[in-house]
């Protein structure tokens, strides 16, 4: 269990000094008061006072009820059970509403007390978090308890109390609008570039020396961003959000690349976690686990964002279901599924897919789920990155031996998937390209299915291919549902 910081008990005369500015906080120690040998203590306690900010509008409370399966520990092994709340104070110094939290209540937050009294009635809000502390229960006690965490003797009383008033040039009411505003933006920040775009002279040095920069994300969720030339590490940053790692990797390279101890725990903490909360559409792209590499080639820098994309339905297939009631089987990139009316447990209709068949080699997330790489180029880093956002997604492969480059070319892709690129396979040496193809030239192989069941006539133009770069045309599927790729080897 989490180790909790003991609460130091605050000087009598500090605490007679805030009790007589804000007497509300008498009231709360004595309710928080408790029994040891016959007698009434009063708990220790430390008190705050701060300006109200948009932060402390969205608070909530983490408690640890007593007849809950968590406790809050400390050193010499009690354990604690926690309660945390809201006060409204009015002009008076009287309490006018209380906001508690349920166990199960993960949308309330501190703001919600004005639900139940006007923001223009409040004076100042109090935060009260209580621990009551307890010697920890036997094993004996818990075996006839069920599982009682803790003992009869209660050890203590500590109350954290913050008293957040009015801020200067603003009233509640503002203050929640401008905390929602916040709150929507952080939340909202995934689907925007970041607001800060640096110029970083130091990386396209770095780029221009001949490195490559590679960014992913660690085990424990922190963005990790490096530059390193022919397997040379140059330079290195990590942080929680990848704007900051991106910033860490730029002084890094202008000191010349600093050993990781001399940076971290040292210049920056040891960032153990990275956030939840994406800052941007970049940093949303390395929380969800996709990678990016950065390269310069003559004049361009070159920005490769690699991820996964999700195979959806075709919406002629829902249509066509919805016309006739009838499940539907449809191929894509050599998968055959079957998708069909159903309703979920609530009794709502819904559609279900399956797959029927898969091509050789392709068993697995491969038919719901596949590697897709986006790629831009620009003047600069964040034209590169601007531009890489904007490309189509391309899926990319890599075939090991010749049955597997024969499968990736047999299947070819979706053929509602934006060019031009379609289609990358990486095998051996080779970059392998499938180009949708809107020429006059007649296809060297036609399939009026979603994949190319004739390995001998696909065979020899893609030995061609490798031998000499010979491009050669391929048409799959039928209806509004053709796939016609131009392979080529750049």
């Amino acid at each position: 269990m989490p180790k909790e910081k003991i609460v130091k008990k605050q000087p009598k005369r500090k605490i007679a000094e805030l009790i007589e500015n804000f007497p509300i906080l008498g009231l709360i120690r004595y309710e928080w008061r408790w029994k040891k040998n016959n007698r009434w203590r009063m708990p220790k306690m430390n008190i705050h006072v701060q300006r109200a900010d948009p932060e402390s509008m969205h608070l909530q409370a983490s408690n640890c009820p007593y007849y809950g399966r968590a406790y809050i520990g400390r050193e010499n092994g009690d354990r604690g059970t926690r309660f945390e709340y809201m006060i409204a104070v009015n002009h008076d110094d009287m309490e006018v509403s209380r906001l508690l939290w349920e166990q199960d209540d993960p949308e309330k937050m501190s703001k919600d007390i004005f639900q139940v009294i006007s923001p223009d009635e409040v004076s100042y809000l109090v935060w009260v978090s209580a621990i009551r502390w307890y010697e920890p229960s036997s094993e004996e006690r818990e075996k006839e308890t069920g599982g009682d965490l803790f003992g009869k003797e209660n050890t203590g009383m500590e109350l954290d109390v913050i008293v957040f008033r009015r801020p200067k040039k603003a009233s509640f009411k503002e203050l929640i609008e401008t905390a929602d505003h916040q709150k929507q933006e952080r939340e909202e920040a995934y689907k925007y570039f970041p607001k800060k775009m640096p110029e970083f002279p130091g990386i396209h040095q770095g780029l221009s020396d001949g490195c490559k920069m590679h960014a992913f994300l660690s085990g424990g969720g922190l963005r990790v961003v490096c530059l390193d030339n022919d397997g040379k590490d140059v330079a290195y940053g990590e942080h929680p959000h990848i704007e900051e790692a991106l910033d860490h990797l730029e002084e890094d390279f202008l000191a010349g690349g600093r050993p990781y101890e001399e940076v971290y725990g040292k210049l920056y903490p040891h960032y153990l976690t990275g956030s939840t909360l994406p800052t941007s559409n970049l940093d949303a792209r390395i929380r969800r686990g996709e990678t990016f590499d950065c390269w310069r080639e003559r004049d361009e820098i070159i920005f490769e964002l690699k991820g996964y994309a999700h195979t959806e339905t075709p919406k002629n297939v829902l249509d066509q279901i919805e016309r006739t009631g009838s499940a539907v089987q449809w191929r894509n990139r050599g998968y055959l599924y079957q998708t069909e009316r159903t309703r979920f447990p609530s009794g709502d209709p819904a559609f279900s897919t399956k797959v029927i068949s898969s091509p050789l080699n392709r068993d697995g997330a491969n038919p719901w789920m596949y590697d897709v790489v986006k790629t831009g180029r620009g003047e600069n880093f964040w034209e590169a990155v601007k531009k890489a956002f904007s490309a189509p997604e391309i899926e990319i492969h890599q075939a090991g031996n010749m049955t597997e480059l024969l499968d990736v070319i047999a299947a070819g892709t979706d053929p509602y998937v934006l060019g031009p690129e379609a289609v990358r396979i990486e095998y051996q040496d080779y970059i392998i390209r499938g180009m949708h193809y809107f020429g006059n030239e007649n296809p060297d192989t036609v399939c009026n299915l979603d994949y190319l069941v004739d390995m001998d006539q696909l065979r020899p133009l893609v030995e061609k291919l490798l031998r000499d770069k010979t491009s050669f045309i391929t048409e799959t599927g039928t209806h509004d549902m053709v796939c016609t790729l131009v392979w080529m080897i750049q």
